[in-house]
């Protein structure tokens, strides 16, 4: 069975939700109970397809994505403290990282992360966090 993109964004915020001493996950399509819209620091996801075409490798299916996580603080917490998260982020998702979770395939960190610069919004700095995955089926 073939897994579907909201498996591979389920099988991500879980593992990001597992990541110690990072504030609330807030999830693309829906929010935890705790909090709201406005509470920071929080991380906001998003799952693009790099490589929306599967084509096979040795009969073998392959897929490429990139799992965004913005770093969300107040602007009078400066940038730094968002650095803080992205460097907590960047760890659990290094380069050659193995993601379990999936019933079928292996999903995996296939570059190192990227951390953007943080930009002011609505008094809060966003710091985005790129993550490149590859799902081999």
């Amino acid at each position: 069975m073939t897994a579907t993109d909201k498996d591979v964004a389920e099988v991500l915020d879980a593992k990001l939700a597992g990541v110690s001493g990072l504030p609330v996950v807030f999830w693309e399509n829906g929010k935890p109970d705790a909090g709201s819209e406005d509470e920071v620091p929080r991380l906001e996801t998003n799952l693009f397809v790099q490589d929306p075409e599967t084509y096979s490798l040795g009969g073998r299916h392959r897929r490429r994505y990139i799992y965004q996580v913005t770093v969300v603080v107040a602007e009078h917490e400066y940038q730094w403290n968002a650095r803080d998260y992205a460097e907590i982020i960047t760890a659990a998702f290094a380069w050659n990282t193995d993601i379990a979770g999936l019933s079928n395939g292996r999903l995996f960190v296939y570059r190192r992360p990227n951390t953007s610069t943080a930009q002011p919004e609505n008094a809060e700095w966003r710091l985005p966090v790129s993550i490149y995955l590859e799902l081999i089926e």
